[in-house]
């Protein structure tokens, strides 16, 4: 890590819990940015319930990963049904607001969501070990530790945790322990919004 690199742990009990946008099911906010249902970027985890229909949000690019339960199926309206097997994203159209039934209570899911014509996203799944990664240009990594411990240079993320990474052209060292699993999000600003990474890191950064 160089110097210009910061970084930014956000702890599980600062997150904002509130119900879904239709009222249908229950979210917690790890981020939202600007704070409003007119986002540029969402990071949440949300518990979803046996029947439901997922909050329309046109515009949206939704990465969705089961983190816990024991299945869960989105079903579309153009008959498209997508399976979501444990700690492997599923990106779609958030406006498309999918029917979602799941195992029950227990099931949980992370979603990361960015405005498309804002900013790019991508969300990889990483188990224990070391992993060398370098934030996008312009633009800020976001580490979830699903279970186990990780290291992030010298910042430990517990189960349940968040860290936010930018600047810095070097690689960042991330280090899980054994059994550990995280899910990584690269969230890059497109030409049209270029010049809000910095400010929406920093405002982050204060909350």
């Amino acid at each position: 890590m160089t110097d210009q690199t910061k970084l930014r742990r956000l702890r599980a009990e600062d997150y904002v819990t509130k119900p879904w946008k239709n009222g249908q099911g229950v979210t917690r906010d790890v981020i939202l940015w600007p704070a409003s249902d007119e986002f540029d970027i969402r990071v949440s985890l949300a518990d979803i319930p046996p029947v439901s229909v997922f909050s329309s949000f046109p515009g949206i690019t939704r990465h969705i990963t089961r983190l816990s339960g024991d299945a869960m199926t989105l079903t579309f309206a153009d008959g498209q049904v997508e399976h979501l097997a444990l700690m492997t994203p599923v990106t779609f159209d958030s406006g498309k607001a999918p029917s979602c039934g799941a195992s029950g209570a227990d099931t949980r899911v992370l979603n990361v969501m960015t405005r498309e014509t804002v900013w790019r996203s991508s969300v990889t799944p990483l188990t224990e070990g070391r992993h060398q990664v370098a934030p996008p240009q312009g633009g800020v990594l976001l580490l979830f530790a699903a279970a186990g411990s990780w290291m992030v240079e010298s910042v430990r993320c517990t189960p349940g945790e968040t860290l936010l990474a930018m600047g810095g052209p070097a690689g960042i060292d991330l280090t899980g322990a054994p059994g550990a699993k995280a899910l990584l999000a690269r969230l890059e600003p497109t030409a049209q919004g270029k010049d809000g990474a910095f400010g929406f890191f920093e405002a982050i950064g204060r909350n």
